[in-house]
């Protein structure tokens, strides 16, 4: 224990004596952070890229199926049919998809109904409607921009869907109500079975002719037919409902702040990779490695130390970023603070987690690089590249397909997605026990990876 103390306090001293780095290590994230954050308050972002969509079309007639075709026709709409709500809805919740789009059940029938009512009521008094309801229930997680332009969307191809068929059984009800009123209106001018009253007398069916020859040139002429007077417009066909998966309780407001302070503790964790390759390094090209290696110490307790002490300065860092999300943002702007109404075992846990992920990626760089200026840019590199594909500064759901694909292989993807479902969607630690293993593992894995490249050295 005490040559685990000799070490961590070589290690403070270490840290300390670079204050100038350390100090770099906590500024160049939270600028980033404030920058990015405060530009993306005014800067609009395209929907260039694929969006994953849920449909559960329940109603399986012809407004279902057309928003289903529409759907399907879109090439930035990647959907997927799902028989269930509350299935579609968690995995929406979770974040496997973007959008659920919920076409419940008698949709058509009552979009038809109230096309035959508009058609038919005539009547001055307005009657009150039952429109056909649709549901869109968005993953929490979510950018606001995002959410608003894959809604209007949305919404255009529900309602230009339904417009289609409004319109189909309008005309079909109209055709049918002034047909009825002109049948009414001839059979006033003519009744049935006049001629039957007509005594018999010479020329007597010439007469008759001529009579409903006469009846039908007056039928061609304008008659006092009556027209329906509230056709509603094609922006009442549909009430949609807007919401977001996984119920009233998971309801986070959305915001900028909530969606760019996990990614930029990621961001931040995983730069330590430059202090702590130079420490590494500096210990090799001073001869204090090997001075300590000559002592009863072995690489496990050497590397306990820089973990003990860097995992501190990523818990730091962590809450320096909280902090900032939670305080300096909304004084400095209008956007709102960052929600702390969170799980704190697993936000805790995702911390630490992250913290050891970048602690095991800066040990690797340390011990495969030969000099600092080779680690230094290789491990700022890396961590940018990593943070590109971990959609640090673009969400994975706006990346190309390939991007976003290959993304998997980054733990700032790990990290980040882990983060958003704790802060947007009040996981546990259930919900993020996938990505807190896939970090322990990647720790573990780097760490037996550096052990064996100072072995080898050595």
């Amino acid at each position: 224990m005490k040559k685990y103390r000799a070490i961590v306090v070589k290690e403070i001293l270490q840290v300390i004596r670079d204050l100038p780095g350390l100090g770099l290590l906590f500024l160049m994230p939270a600028l980033l952070l404030l920058v990015i954050t405060l530009t993306q308050e005014k800067v609009m972002i395209g929907m260039d890229s694929k969006a994953s969509i849920v449909l559960v079309n329940s109603d399986s007639s012809a407004l279902g199926d057309s928003i289903e075709k529409r759907l399907k026709s879109q090439p930035n709409i990647d959907l997927n049919l799902f028989e269930s709500e509350e299935q579609a809805e968690r995995e929406v919740y979770r974040g496997r998809y973007q959008v659920l789009v919920i076409v419940p059940d008698s949709a058509t029938e009552k979009l038809q109904a109230l096309a035959r009512r508009h058609a038919t009521d005539t009547s001055e008094t307005v009657q009150a409607e039952t429109l056909t309801g649709i549901r869109f229930l968005f993953d929490p997680a979510i950018m606001k921009l995002y959410k608003d332009i894959m809604g209007y969307s949305l919404y255009m191809i529900v309602e230009s869907s339904a417009a289609n068929i409004y319109s189909g059984a309008f005309r079909e009800a109209l055709q049918a109500h002034i047909a009825e009123q002109f049948g009414h209106y001839r059979q006033d001018l003519v009744p049935d079975g006049f001629e039957n009253e007509l005594p018999d007398f010479p020329g007597r069916e010439q007469v008759i002719s001529s009579i409903r020859s006469g009846f039908d040139g007056l039928s061609r002429d304008s008659t006092a037919i009556r027209l329906p007077i509230h056709y509603s417009g094609l922006e009442e066909l549909v009430s949609i409902e807007e919401g977001i998966a996984g119920g009233r309780e998971f309801v986070l407001e959305y915001n900028i702040v909530r969606n760019n302070v996990p990614a930029f503790i990621l961001f931040a964790m995983f730069f330590i990779v430059i202090p702590l390759a130079g420490s590494i390094l500096n210990e090799k090209q001073q001869g204090t490695r090997d001075r300590l290696m000559t002592l009863p110490v072995n690489w496990v307790m050497l590397f306990s130390g820089k973990i003990t002490v860097y995992l501190v300065v990523c818990i730091l860092q962590f809450i320096m970023m909280v902090l900032i999300g939670r305080y300096l943002i909304p004084l400095i702007c209008t956007l709102p603070p960052l929600s702390l109404e969170v799980n704190i075992t697993a936000l805790t846990a995702i911390a630490i987690a992250s913290g050891l992920a970048a602690i095991g990626f800066g040990l690797l760089i340390g011990t495969l690089s030969s000099t600092f200026q080779q680690a230094a840019p290789i491990g700022a590199v890396f961590v940018v590249i990593l943070a590109v594909l971990g959609g640090i500064f673009v969400p994975n759901y706006m990346m190309p397909d390939l991007i976003s694909k290959i993304s998997f292989i980054s733990p700032l993807r790990w990290g980040a997605d882990a983060f958003y479902s704790v802060f947007a969607r009040n996981a546990g630690i259930d919900m993020v026990l996938g990505q807190f293993i896939s970090l322990l593992v990647f720790f573990i894995l780097t760490l037996l990876l550096s052990f064996g490249a100072v072995s080898k050295k050595s």
